[in-house]
Protein backbone atom coordinates (compact mmCIF):
# COMPACT_ATOMS: atom_id res chain seq x y z
CA UNK A 1 0.00 0.00 0.00
CA UNK A 2 1.76 3.61 -0.77
CA UNK A 3 -0.16 6.46 0.66
CA UNK A 4 -0.95 10.11 -1.76
CA UNK A 5 -1.64 13.55 -2.02
CA UNK A 6 -4.80 13.91 -4.80
CA UNK A 7 -3.27 16.53 -7.06
CA UNK A 8 -6.20 16.47 -9.74
CA UNK A 9 -9.39 14.73 -11.50
CA UNK A 10 -8.53 12.56 -14.95
CA UNK A 11 -11.09 12.91 -16.87
CA UNK A 12 -11.53 10.52 -20.13
CA UNK A 13 -14.00 11.24 -22.62
CA UNK A 14 -13.16 7.88 -24.65
CA UNK A 15 -12.07 4.92 -23.11
CA UNK A 16 -11.32 1.09 -23.50
CA UNK A 17 -14.77 -0.78 -22.61
CA UNK A 18 -13.13 -2.63 -20.41
CA UNK A 19 -12.05 -0.09 -17.95
CA UNK A 20 -14.08 0.11 -14.87
CA UNK A 21 -16.73 3.56 -14.92
CA UNK A 22 -15.73 5.93 -11.89
CA UNK A 23 -13.75 8.68 -11.31
CA UNK A 24 -10.14 8.72 -11.76
CA UNK A 25 -7.57 10.64 -9.87
CA UNK A 26 -3.80 12.11 -10.00
CA UNK A 27 -1.97 11.80 -6.81
CA UNK A 28 1.59 12.44 -6.07
CA UNK A 29 3.36 9.95 -4.27
CA UNK A 30 6.74 11.70 -3.87
CA UNK A 31 8.92 14.88 -5.52
CA UNK A 32 9.52 12.53 -8.78
CA UNK A 33 6.75 9.98 -8.76
CA UNK A 34 2.69 10.48 -9.47
CA UNK A 35 0.24 8.35 -10.15
CA UNK A 36 -3.24 7.59 -11.76
CA UNK A 37 -5.95 5.52 -9.33
CA UNK A 38 -9.50 4.55 -9.49
CA UNK A 39 -11.69 6.59 -7.35
CA UNK A 40 -15.04 4.79 -6.15
CA UNK A 41 -14.61 6.57 -2.81
CA UNK A 42 -14.62 10.36 -3.78
CA UNK A 43 -11.45 11.35 -3.17
CA UNK A 44 -10.72 15.63 -3.09
CA UNK A 45 -7.90 17.45 -4.47
CA UNK A 46 -5.54 17.83 -1.43
CA UNK A 47 -7.03 14.42 0.57
CA UNK A 48 -4.50 12.16 1.74
CA UNK A 49 -5.73 8.83 0.02
CA UNK A 50 -4.41 5.44 0.32
CA UNK A 51 -3.86 3.17 -2.49
CA UNK A 52 -3.31 -0.55 -3.41
CA UNK A 53 -1.12 -1.22 -6.75
CA UNK A 54 -0.34 -4.20 -9.12
CA UNK A 55 -1.96 -7.51 -8.52
CA UNK A 56 -4.28 -6.40 -5.62
CA UNK A 57 -5.36 -4.15 -7.61
CA UNK A 58 -5.75 -6.21 -10.65
CA UNK A 59 -8.09 -8.12 -8.53
CA UNK A 60 -10.56 -5.64 -7.38
CA UNK A 61 -11.13 -4.56 -10.92
CA UNK A 62 -11.08 -7.62 -12.93
CA UNK A 63 -7.40 -6.81 -13.80
CA UNK A 64 -8.64 -3.67 -15.74
CA UNK A 65 -6.26 -1.25 -13.80
CA UNK A 66 -3.51 -1.17 -11.43
CA UNK A 67 -4.13 0.97 -8.54
CA UNK A 68 -7.21 1.80 -6.80
CA UNK A 69 -7.88 4.29 -3.80
CA UNK A 70 -8.79 1.96 -1.10
CA UNK A 71 -9.16 4.34 1.59
CA UNK A 72 -8.80 8.25 2.46
CA UNK A 73 -6.95 8.92 5.30
CA UNK A 74 -7.96 11.44 8.00
CA UNK A 75 -5.45 14.27 9.08
CA UNK A 76 -3.11 13.09 11.96
CA UNK A 77 -3.58 15.50 14.92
Amino acid sequence: MKIGKVIGKVWATKKHPALPAGAYVLLQLSVNESLVALDGLGAGVGDEALIVTGSVAARLCDGAVDAVVVGIVDPVK
